[in-house]
């Protein structure tokens, strides 16, 4: 049985979770399906899940640890209820604290590494458009060619929010020359070998682009986000507009960037200045 479609089909019809929300559900389950194979994922034993959670933990942020996480607990509670298991792997396993952690953004100079990097337009529209909108990877992948306009760009966020921001006049170009130089008539912006780029594959991508810049750091696309939002801020723009280009519900998620900056400046202090 296909348990994952089963548990996909509840969230839609008993939870109404966005068609965002389901592919990012569906996306953590076969990542842990594929680290488990072939054991099936009812066979699962609480060292399978700790084996899995270390691997996570060298490879991706906190926040998507975090969400993995907890998605492998909604999973394995509905088993229980089915009936499908009798004891639940995950129980006690608890999702990484995420506390306030010193995330050092990415400098002006290493995002223009990262564009030149870029080995073909698709790649240099993606990092641009993702940095110069602080864009989440699930709202790249949802982008249609037809949300672009001349100085602004359409953006379906969590819970299935639109918002509209500004984007650079260089996204701008580059988009128009991917655009040119593509031939795939689907109205989705970012097209890989004939598909969609999903949220995975978008984050994939960007790490290879990273990895080839020679960037001594763990680039992945929120990082790109996280960045935009620090250098408006250092730019002097204020929270309420972060605020509303992020797509922030509550101001206290973007009062962070405060905090980080703070941090960032004591970083600094403390690796740079001399110390008689």
């Amino acid at each position: 049985m296909d348990w994952p479609h089963r548990f996909l089909d509840y969230l839609a019809a008993e939870r109404g979770l966005s068609h965002n929300s389901l592919e990012s559900y569906r996306q953590d389950l076969e990542r842990f399906r594929c680290f488990i194979h072939p054991l099936p994922l009812q066979k699962v034993l609480k060292q399978d899940l700790f084996r899995f959670i270390q691997d996570l933990e060298k490879k991706y942020s906190i926040a998507t640890q975090q969400r993995q996480v907890v998605v492998l607990r909604r999973f394995y509670h509905f088993l229980m209820k089915e009936g499908a298991i009798r004891i639940n792997p995950t129980s006690h396993i608890d999702p990484p604290k995420k506390g306030i952690q010193l995330v050092r953004p990415l400098s002006v100079q290493e995002v223009e590494l990262l564009v030149k990097s870029c080995k073909n337009s698709l790649e240099r529209a993606l990092v641009l458009t993702v940095y110069a909108s602080g864009l989440r990877a699930s709202e790249a992948a949802c982008l249609s060619i037809y949300d672009i306009t001349d100085n602004t760009v359409r953006v379906k966020g969590k819970g299935g929010k639109e918002r509209v921001v500004p984007i650079a006049t260089i996204a701008l170009e580059a988009i128009d020359i991917y655009l040119n130089e593509r031939s795939d008539p689907s109205p989705y912006l970012f097209i890989h070998k004939k598909k969609p780029l999903a949220r995975d594959g978008i984050l994939k991508m960007i790490k290879k682009i990273a990895l080839k810049s020679g960037l001594d750091k763990n680039v992945y696309t929120h990082l790109l986000r996280h960045s935009f939002a620090t250098h408006l801020l250092e730019g002097g723009a204020d929270l309420r507009t972060i605020q509303e280009l992020l797509g922030h519900s509550d101001i206290r998620t973007t009062n962070r960037y405060t905090h980080l900056n703070k941090e960032q400046i004591k970083y600094s202090f403390d690796q740079f200045h001399p110390k008689p």
